[in-house]
This record gives C-alpha cells, sequence and structure tokens, in this order.
C-alpha cells in the first residue's frame, strides 16, 4: 500500500515538472510570428525581463516600431526572395531578367517565336538544301534514233531543232548546244561502242558541262546502263525519250535542268521521266513508263534533289576503259520456257557465242539443262537470270545476275568478257555493278 501511494506520488510529481516547462516554453520559447523573427530588438529588454515575450502585444506592432523589417536592413525579405513579390517587379529594379542579360528569354530559343522570323532574320537555305539549276552550264542537247517530236512540212527534225524552233533559247534552263548522234532507229554493240567514245570525248571539254542523251524507247533501258558502266566521267548524263507523246518537250526540258544541276554530278547516268530521275542500273521500263531506281526529282521550281545514289561502281569509277576495247564479245539470250529443254542453249553454244545469258521464267533449272551443262568442258560463261522484275536465280554451273534484267546482264556479260573468262571474277564484276 506505501508503495502504491509513493509511486502515485511520484508520477504526479513527473506531471507537474512537464506542465511546468511546457508553460514555460510556451511562455519563453514559443516559436515566434514572422514579425518576431526578423525583428530580433523586441525578443528581450534591456534588463533581462520577459514581459516583451507575450504573444499579446506582437500584433499591435506597428511598421514604425519594427525598422529592422526594411529590404535594406533584412535580405531575406527582398522582393526577389518573395514568390509574391517576383510578377510585380518592375523593369527598373529588375534588369538581370532583360532580352539581352538573359539568353534564355530571347525569341530565338523559343520554339513559339521561330515560325514567326521575318525574312530578315531568317537564313537563306543552302544549295544542298533547294538545289537550283546553273544557267550558265553548258549542256550537249544530243538525239539517237528517229526524231521525237515528229515532223513539219515532211522534214524531219531533230530535238535540237524543235528546241531553238520552239523555244527563246534565252529561256532554257541552260545554255544548249543541239548534237545529233546517229537516225537509225536500232542499235548494235558497235553503235555503243561509237556512242559511249562520242560523250567520254565531250565531255572531256572543259566548255562542257553535262549531257542529254534522247533516245527511242526500245534502246533506253540497255544504252543507259552500256553508258553508265563505259562513260569515264563524273559530269552530269541525263537519258529522256517520248514515253507519251504529250510529255516530250517536258521530259528533255526537265532533262536540261537534271543535266544543269550540280547535285546530279557524281550520280551516274540517269534517266528522266516527267519530274523524276531514276538510276541507269535499277530502272526498267514498264507499260507506264519507268520504274524502279528513282533517284530524285525535279520540283515545279525547277530545283533537283536527289535522294538516292547507287552503292554500285559507275562511270569514272568503272573498270571497263572502252580505249582498250576494240571489240564486244557476242553474248546471246536463251529464254527457258515450259519444255524447251536444252534447245535454247545447244543452239548458242553452236553458234560460237562467247556467253549465254539463261532467262528463267522461274528459279529452277530443268534437269535435261542441268545435265548438258555438265557436258560442256570449254563452252561458254552462263549467267543466270529471272524474267520476272527484281528475281533472282542461282545455279550451280552459272553465274548469277542478281536482280539486273537479262538485258542488262547481257551487257555486263559483254563487257566482263572483254577483260576476263574467269567464271570466279566474273561473278564478283556482277557483285560489284
Amino acid at each position: 500500500m506505501v508503495r502504491r501511494i509513493l509511486f502515485l506520488t511520484a508520477l504526479l510529481l513527473s506531471l507537474a515538472l512537464c506542465c511546468s516547462a511546457c508553460s514555460a516554453m510556451l511562455n519563453g520559447t514559443a516559436v515566434p510570428s514572422p514579425g518576431a523573427v526578423q525583428s530580433p530588438a523586441p525578443v528581450q529588454s534591456p534588463d533581462g525581463s520577459q514581459a516583451a515575450l507575450s504573444p499579446a502585444p506582437l500584433p499591435a506592432q506597428t511598421p514604425e516600431s519594427v525598422p529592422a523589417l526594411s529590404p535594406e536592413a533584412s535580405p531575406a525579405q527582398t522582393p526577389v526572395q518573395s514568390p509574391e513579390a517576383v510578377p510585380a517587379q518592375t523593369p527598373e529594379n529588375t534588369p538581370a531578367l532583360s532580352p539581352e542579360a538573359s539568353p534564355a528569354q530571347t525569341p530565338v530559343q523559343s520554339p513559339e517565336a521561330v515560325p514567326a522570323q521575318t525574312p530578315e532574320n531568317t537564313p537563306a537555305p543552302t544549295p544542298s538544301a533547294t538545289p537550283q539549276v546553273n544557267s550558265d552550264a553548258q549542256i550537249v542537247l544530243m538525239t539517237v534514233g528517229e526524231p521525237l517530236f515528229g515532223q513539219s512540212d515532211q522534214v524531219l527534225l531533230s530535238p535540237g531543232d524543235i528546241m531553238i524552233s520552239a523555244y527563246d533559247m534565252n529561256s532554257l534552263p541552260a545554255k544548249t548546244v543541239a548534237d545529233t548522234f546517229t537516225r537509225s532507229q536500232s542499235l548494235t554493240s558497235e553503235n555503243w561502242l561509237a556512242l559511249s567514245s562520242r560523250i567520254n570525248a565531250l565531255l572531256a571539254s572543259d566548255s562542257v558541262d553535262g549531257l542529254v542523251l534522247i533516245l527511242p524507247l526500245e534502246n533506253m533501258e540497255e544504252t543507259a546502263y552500256f553508258l553508265t558502266l563505259t562513260v569515264r566521267s563524273t559530269k552530269p548524263v541525263i537519258v529522256t525519250g517520248a514515253f507519251a507523246s504529250a510529255d516530250a518537250q517536258d521530259n528533255v526540258l526537265n532533262a536540261l535542268r537534271a543535266a544543269a544541276s550540280p547535285v546530279s554530278k557524281g550520280c551516274g547516268v540517269l534517266l528522266c521521266q516527267g519530274q523524276k530521275l531514276f538510276t541507269a542500273r535499277d530502272a526498267v521500263l514498264s507499260e507506264d513508263g519507268l520504274a524502279g531506281g528513282q533517284a530524285g526529282q525535279i520540283d515545279g521550281s525547277g530545283a533537283v534533289s536527289i535522294s538516292f545514289a547507287s552503292a554500285r561502281t559507275h562511270t569514272a569509277n568503272s573498270r571497263f576503259d572502252l580505249s582498250k576495247i576494240n571489240g564486244l564479245p557476242q553474248v546471246s539470250v536463251a529464254c527457258l520456257y515450259t519444255g524447251s529443254g536444252a534447245e535454247p542453249v545447244r543452239r548458242a553454244v553452236s553458234a560460237g557465242d562467247a556467253g549465254v545469258v539463261l532467262m528463267f521464267n522461274g528459279k529452277t533449272m530443268p534437269a535435261d539443262l542441268s545435265a548438258y551443262l555438265k557436258t560442256l568442258q570449254n563452252g561458254p560463261v552462263f549467267v543466270a537470270s529471272a524474267s520476272m522484275i527484281g528475281g533472282r536465280v542461282q545455279e550451280t554451273n552459272t553465274v548469277s545476275a542478281g536482280d539486273l534484267t537479262p538485258g542488262k546482264a547481257r551487257v555486263l556479260l559483254m563487257l566482263s568478257l572483254t577483260q576476263t573468262t574467269d567464271t570466279n571474277e566474273i561473278a564478283n564484276i556482277f557483285l560489284t555493278y
């Protein structure tokens, strides 16, 4: 019983001490109001009494009684550090926020301000962004085959004649010189050699900046590919023709623009139809004109842009130098069809062809043809190609033409055979060109 009384007495004493301490804290060390924290003078009176710590007189303080709260005496209360005061700052007391002193607030770095740029502060586009035609370029306009634009008073006119008569020469995309290679509609391998040699000679002149070649459609695809393999110049060579009677003159004008544009330089031989440009290696003729291998375009203002460049070797980097070639070997295309067996190939071998391009309808060699090829000891070089556009055929005892059409595979095989008959080396040539 006595122990309980002692315990309760101690507990009551502890509670009394705690209450006393809390009271002292409330009266002497309570968290002061913002005015008391920033005004050290009223915290303690000169005689050391605590009367000034009573919370009652604090609300009655006037601005005159707390001079220490002025911006000069208390940096912590300057408008800069008060978030509410920042918007109220005037240009006079915030010089550091002027556009000249704060690059982050200049219109250049504001995305919203970019469209509002005026012509005066908008940089002019670079030539590579909007390639323009060089109107001072000297372009040769060469014709092969029948006249492109028909007849006038029963007199055949060349494209150059039509250009001179139909247009003001000063309004053409470039300075144009007309040249007719041949009026023959049919081209032979000898014509190819002569044509390429003539183009090489023209482009070797410093006074010639490019060339436009007008070809009949039936010769266009293979002739353009032959030229991209044998013209040893980086100057533009643009091939075009009349894909439809109504588009002939537009094709010539756009071809001239492409030939006079610096962006066409080094792209190899290009074909032009309408406002589109195609690589000579990859373009194929279809019912609607050219398809595949689009390299660029000519926009409505006449600016030329190139978006695709062939990764295959061509023109100035080609290994085929016509100055070292006297003639082209005989190469034929053997069309393999259902039930043809090996007969088309036997005829080519009997004719003494140095090479034969096998044109497959599918991707598998007929069994009797495969057996026949195995019997040949020193026969021609065989290249396997597909009749379908973009098709590939890989067969033993043959070189794969890749995605080349049979006609283009024949062109490359003829040129390859002027240097080697080794099938492995020819296979590497087909992978390179």
